[in-house]
């Protein structure tokens, strides 16, 4: 019974480092496509910006009682933070083509 609850809440915290580090990958292309295009510089400040974020989250976890830095926490955070960016540039390719579509000249979304 206790092992069972244990590999839950393992995979929970997996789940969570995932969903947050995903959530950090979107909103930063997102973020950087609007203001800063073209979409290789949003791409490419993406992916230096993550691991930074990643390195950061793991360090910090090293002077909190009970807690320790995990590689395998900074590769969720990276799996994620990729799969989050691959979503904002298919959000932003898709709310590019529908204001294309409906004729909006000046695009919020570039």
């Amino acid at each position: 019974m206790h092992f069972d609850i244990e590999i839950e809440y393992l995979l929970f915290r997996d789940i969570m480092h995932f969903i947050a580090f995903f959530a950090v990958g979107f909103t930063i292309y997102s973020a950087m496509n609007h203001i800063a295009p073209p979409k290789l510089r949003s791409i490419i400040t993406t992916i230096l910006i993550v691991p930074v974020i990643a390195f950061a989250d793991e360090f910090h976890q090293s002077f909190i009682p009970g807690r320790t830095p995990s590689l395998h926490d900074f590769k969720l955070d990276l799996i994620g933070g990729g799969i989050g960016l691959i979503g904002g540039m298919i959000v932003c390719f898709v709310f590019y083509e529908v204001f294309m579509f409906l004729g909006y000249k000046n695009n919020p979304v570039h």
